[in-house]
């Protein structure tokens, strides 16, 4: 029969070989990819905010919220475009689990005037979250455009969570 002494160390012991991976709180940097689907209040307006889902690796089938500014630079009379730039974006998806993932992005748009079709490309950066998105960070780009009063769109990068 062991003494408590001894059982204590034989824990402590037992504990420092046991790995420690099935609870660390260490950071994975992962690939990150998303198809969105988003429907802006007004894809005309200079205030914008979109609702709407993605199909996304680490959060499965989500709903995201955003907002930004957009800012025109230029038009071409020519070709009857305006050149955009978007500052100031905010975005919010909730994964399956119901965990939340923060980002900023900003970047840059042509609207088509003629046919109201709006492309666009931002540099998104994940700024945090909820559950394990908790201290999340990472970058992505954002392409896509908005035609018919829907945005979609495709994100690419990765996440460290």
């Amino acid at each position: 029969m062991k003494t408590p002494l001894a059982l204590a160390a034989a824990l402590t012991l037992v504990a420092l070989l046991v790995p420690a991976t099935a609870t660390s709180s260490s950071q994975e940097t992962r690939p990150h990819k998303a198809i969105c689907e988003g429907v802006p209040d007004d894809p005309l307006a200079l205030e914008v905010h979109v609702t709407g889902s993605c199909q996304a690796t680490h959060l499965g089938r989500d709903g995201f919220e955003s907002s930004h500014t957009v800012i025109p630079v230029g038009f071409d009379p020519v070709t009857m475009t305006a050149e955009l730039l978007v500052v100031g974006g905010q975005g919010r998806h909730r994964a399956a689990d119901g965990d939340w993932l923060y980002s900023a992005y900003a970047g840059t748009g042509t609207a088509y005037l003629l046919t109201g079709r709006i492309e666009f490309e931002f540099t998104g950066t994940f700024t945090g979250g909820t559950g394990r998105f908790a201290g999340a960070s990472g970058t992505s780009t954002i392409r896509g455009a908005v035609e018919g009063g829907v945005a979609r769109f495709t994100e690419k990068g990765s996440i460290t969570y």
